[in-house]
């Protein structure tokens, strides 16, 4: 269970004001049992306007034991109590029975499911600082906040219990899975925050089952697939550039299908809304209020590094050990690093090509440490020697928040407006970094004035105040392209619905009547500007509207497009449309056909057929054919088209754990 409110409390163990107790005339003498009495005294302060809550988390030291109440003397007072309060009970109950409860679900507050990859620990991770922020954030707007992790999905000892005390309900297993919640109340969120391109892939098919009506935010944390590619770059790595594009089709689709997407740098946003042509895309900081007040220079000495077991953290290690460390040297033969991150340290220590690093003798593995400032306020420095990534660094705005300058690279510094000379010190090759390194430990007034200029930059762009007034605007803008989304693309759960939407259209319509309602519902549907199209036979006004906006467009004369491998990810397309089939087996085989050659999360749109027999049968071909969801896409009076949507697949590791 976890901290919340409810209609009334056990007397066993329970706080109350005492002006309150002596204001109610404490407890009902008439009832002879003090389990009974103290539910009458809640209810009394409830209707007075108290609230009552439940933390179940609390410690409660009890001596001696209490005599059971005869059967007689409990119902007795149980025939009281509801006597007492029969009507307002009536009157204020959310539900008219059991069944009204098990279908309604009704909660008083707006609800939202949170769904990540790891249960929060902010000691041990700066994107978990974020997540906490996000979970506070929510709260703090009145939210009744759901939370679910792919890696941890269990009770995770000190962490779970954070969450708990905040008041944040966390399905945890064995004794709960998601999807059987989802199964009994996912109808009840209005909300999907969902972190992550991997957990978005993971759940997908859970939240569309169960949660298809919410309004549903993507937050990138980082653009995985930019991470990737640059790994593999480095690399020459083909698998993790085959990897990076798998990743970069599956993210942008989950960024053109959301309600609203976050990205934590301006460089991404920039990314996704000038080279792929993305919109509702927001630009949400890292949250780092100022830990300290001021710094000084003096009593400081040495380096340090914070990082998680993230392989650019490790990579980045290995590069200064290699390459900047022996400049170090060369000035500063006393130089000592201390690298704090017990993820960090144990990935190192598991993987062959870094062990060597442990025997450093300027290297200190100090682990996971409590406090941040235990190090920092004696550090004279951080660095982020990072050769590749994508986000923000939360290791540079940490330090910033304690005080002590940072030397970073080009990519810790990438996306967030940060000054080279002013806020900190960029170094791109290793020469550089170890001159700058140089500078950090003799120069006070440069020391100083970097000091102060990232307390001051933290004020300016990390404010909590203005960042949580740009989530209300999120929210506010989320909320009202999904109401726009469901107007236009109108989900069908059975054959029935279908017959409905048909008898909407003209019977007039004709071929090109057809292809201009299947490019209406291709625009309404926004695919990125890179995305892959097949269009059957276009109208040449057609053909050059779709050309104009996406330059991959195909057209043939096939009603599939045949067999391609685009940049080895075994299919063809994000997007298909195809003419009227002449018959049901015909439609059924352009289906299957086009499923194939559908990217995951792709989309199909062709005419409504007209024909009854056609028509009769559609839904449950669709769903043979594998299809995940059928929406009818009305563009102009009498004039219309189906849309359906392929499954997005978890990958296997994930498989293995849901």
């Amino acid at each position: 269970s976890f901290f919340q409110q409810v209609p009334a409390v056990s007397g066993t163990a329970a706080i109350l004001r005492r002006e309150d107790f002596v204001q109610q005339n404490g407890l009902d003498t008439r009832y002879t049992a003090a389990d009974m009495a103290f539910f009458d005294l809640c209810f009394r302060l409830c209707r007075d306007g108290r609230r009552h809550y439940v933390m179940p988390l609390a410690r409660v030291l009890k001596s001696g034991t209490e005599d059971a109440a005869e059967e007689n003397t409990r119902n007795n007072n149980k025939n009281l109590f509801l006597e007492t309060w029969q009507t307002f009970i009536s009157e204020n109950a959310p539900y008219n029975d059991l069944d009204d409860y098990r279908t309604c679900r009704r909660y008083p507050a707006r609800r939202v499911l949170f769904l990540d990859a790891e249960t929060p620990m902010p000691d041990r991770g700066s994107g978990c600082i974020d997540t906490v922020y996000f979970l506070d954030y929510l709260q703090s707007r009145g939210f009744d906040v759901v939370f679910h992790a792919e890696y941890t999905p269990g009770y995770v000892k000190k962490y779970t219990p954070m969450l708990l005390r905040k008041g944040i309900r966390c399905i945890c297993q064995p004794a709960m899975t998601l999807a059987k919640y989802l199964g009994n109340c996912g109808g009840t969120f209005q909300y999907l925050f969902v972190s992550r391109v991997y957990q978005a892939q993971c759940f997908d098919r859970v939240l569309q089952a169960y949660c298809r009506n919410a309004v549903y935010i993507f937050n990138t944390v980082d653009l995985h697939f930019v991470r990737e590619k640059r790994e593999a770059e480095i690399s020459g790595s083909a698998a993790t550039m085959r990897q990076s594009y798998r990743t970069c089709q599956l993210e942008l689709t989950f960024a053109t299908r959301a309600d609203a997407t976050i990205v934590i740098s301006n460089t991404e946003k920039d990314l996704l809304e000038q080279d792929f042509g993305l919109s509702r895309i927001w630009h949400i900081p890292q949250v780092r209020p100022a830990a300290r007040s001021s710094a000084v220079p003096e009593n400081r000495q040495n380096a340090v590094f914070i990082g998680s077991a993230h392989r650019p953290n490790q990579d980045a290690i290995k590069y200064f050990h290699d390459e900047i460390l022996p400049f170090v040297l060369e000035q500063h033969p006393d130089f000592h690093l201390t690298i704090i991150g017990e993820a960090l340290r144990d990935a190192i220590k598991k993987n062959q090509q870094y062990a060597s690093l442990l025997d450093c003798p300027q290297f200190t593995f100090a682990g996971h440490v409590d406090e941040l400032g235990d190090y920092l306020d004696s550090a004279r420095l951080t660095i982020a020697p990072l050769r590749y990534g994508a986000g923000t660094k939360g290791k540079v705005t940490s330090s910033m928040a304690y005080g002590v300058p940072c030397v970073s690279s080009p990519t810790g510094v990438e996306g967030t407006g940060m000054r080279h000379g002013i806020d900190l010190l960029v170094g791109d090759t290793p020469e550089q970094f170890a001159a700058a390194i140089s500078r950090l430990l003799t120069d006070d007034v440069l020391w100083q004035n970097l000091s102060q200029g990232g307390f001051a930059f933290l004020r300016d762009n990390n404010d909590e105040p203005a960042i949580s007034a740009r989530m209300d605007q999120l929210l506010a803008d989320a909320t009202a392209h999904k109401e726009q989304v469901e107007r236009e693309f109108q989900a069908i759960g059975d054959a029935q619905q279908l017959v409905a939407f048909n008898a909407q259209l003209s019977d007039q319509r004709t071929a090109a009547d057809d292809q201009h309602a299947m490019l209406n519902a291709i625009l309404k549907s926004n695919p990125h500007r890179l995305a892959s199209i097949y269009f059957m036979q276009p109208e040449p006004e057609i053909a050059a509207l779709l050309q104009q906006n996406w330059p991959n467009l195909l057209s043939n004369q096939g009603p599939c497009p045949p067999p391609d491998i685009r940049q080895g990810l075994g299919a063809a397309f994000d997007v298909i449309a195809f003419h009227s089939c002449p018959s049901r087996s015909a439609l059924k085989r352009a289906l299957v056909e086009a499923i194939q050659r559908l990217y995951h999360g792709g989309r199909v749109f062709f005419p409504c057929p007209r024909e009854p027999e056609m028509l009769k049968h559609l839904f449950d071909d669709l769903r043979s054919a594998e299809y995940q969801l059928i929406f009818c896409v009305p563009t102009t009076p009498g004039n219309g088209c189906i849309c359906v949507q392929k499954a997005i697949p978890r990958n296997e590791e994930s498989e293995e754990r849901w």
